[in-house]
């Protein structure tokens, strides 16, 4: 018995390696032999574009937005910017229009409109109503809190010249974060995500897209169901259509990231459980007998790393059964300290501690067993029928809901 509980403890322990080193490290060495070229751009002038906020009681971060918005190097004779209101409550709607009607007496001002949902039914019911009134060949989605580089816009418009292209999204970066260990761990954390996505996109695997930046051809456009996504269904039905999914990395936006740990794991839980849901209801996608790599980088990228928590908590279950043993002590021993750690990390937080050296050493541990806590949420939710369909943007001090 001893020996296939060594065989399976073993196996768990290269699954997770696969998920975090190996699938990366493959990346990096396809990425680098690779002869396949990058979308071609012209420099024909840009195609229309209707850019589409959503907000969700936004007043303070809709101004910035609409400024964001007044300073990109971009034609406003072919831009159309409509508010997406998902029932807000508060002076959302209100300081658009306001800010708009400004901006068009100023002279320079490109078409813009408001939809503004009754109640809150979902982002996803927001963009399909907004989506009805857009007007232009390219839909560009967005968030209230996150900013476009001044040509951020005008690049990932750039990318639909290709005909291939069916779907754009940008390279997404988190402003940096002083004085919040669990958002320093999530910054570095995205940078590795951000590396990943950049390496499937040399290779044209990528499956995935930014919700602070995300194009699409209208052509395209399937109204969402309240539990699904934009920034993950629309890049998969891209796929199913016959289109690629790019990154490009000239266009580059800009977000805060959640600071507090029990704000990261609500966003967690709502993005998993949502994605989740919608990568079931599309797990024909799975077969890389018909999907080839596009298959491969999803299994790698998503599903197996969405359930790397059941493969961490089977291996502690085996070493804590095999502590006798002198593999097992090693394998036991290792992983308790790792969540020791984790806990300290815990500890740390709840009791403000600032000490640097107890932050290095807990922060990453910590991040990453919330980060585990949060896809088991969520795929519970997701099998349960409970996938977060409302969402609330966290405004912490100098944060945003990513």
């Amino acid at each position: 018995m001893m020996e296939w509980m060594t065989g399976i403890l073993v196996c768990m322990f290269a699954l997770l390696g696969y998920i975090y080193l190996g699938y990366p490290a493959a990346l990096w060495i396809a990425s680098r032999v690779s002869r396949r070229k990058p979308p071609q751009t012209s420099g024909e002038s840009v195609p229309k574009v209707s850019l589409i906020i959503t907000a969700h009681n936004e007043e303070q971060a809709i101004a910035s937005k609409v400024a964001n918005v007044r300073g990109l190097d971009f034609p406003m004779e072919r831009l159309e910017v409509i508010l997406a209101s998902d029932g807000s409550t508060d002076r959302t709607v209100a300081r658009f229009e306001r800010m708009m009607e400004d901006w068009a007496r100023a002279g320079g001002s490109p078409n813009w409109d408001s939809v503004a949902l009754r109640s809150q039914k979902g982002k996803s019911q927001a963009q399909n109503e907004a989506v009805e009134v857009a007007r232009h060949e390219i839909l560009v989605f967005t968030d209230a809190g996150a900013h476009f580089d001044p040509m951020a816009l005008r690049s990932l418009a750039a990318a639909f010249s290709d005909p291939s292209v069916g779907c754009a999204t940008g390279r997404s970066t988190y402003r940096p974060v002083h004085g919040s260990e669990a958002g320093t761990s999530e910054g570095l954390y995205w940078k590795y995500e951000v590396w990943l996505r950049g390496m499937e996109n040399r290779l044209g695997i990528l499956m995935m897209g930014s919700a602070w930046m995300l194009g699409l051809r209208r052509n395209l456009f399937k109204p969402l169901q309240p539990t699904e996504g934009d920034d993950w269904v629309l890049p998969l039905r891209t796929l199913q259509a016959g289109f690629r999914v790019v990154q490009v990395d000239r266009a580059t936006v800009y977000d805060d990231v959640v600071r507090s740990s029990k704000g990261l794991f609500r966003t967690k839980v709502r993005i998993i459980s949502k994605d989740y849901l919608s990568l079931w209801r599309n797990r024909h996608l799975l077969n890389p007998f018909r999907y080839g790599w596009n298959a491969i980088a999803l299994l790698s990228h998503k599903f197996l790393r969405w359930w790397a928590f059941a493969a961490m908590l089977l291996a502690y279950t085996l070493s804590v059964s095999m502590h006798a043993d002198r593999i097992g002590l090693w394998f036991f021993s290792g992983q308790t300290f790792f969540y020791a750690l984790a806990a300290a990390g815990a500890l740390a937080e709840s009791r403000q501690w600032n000490s640097p050296l107890i932050l290095k050493l807990t922060s990453a541990p910590y991040h990453f067993c919330v980060v585990q806590a949060a896809s088991a949420v969520g795929i519970w939710k997701a099998c349960t029928g409970r996938a977060e369909a409302f969402w609330q943007p966290i405004r912490e001090v100098g944060t945003a809901d990513a």
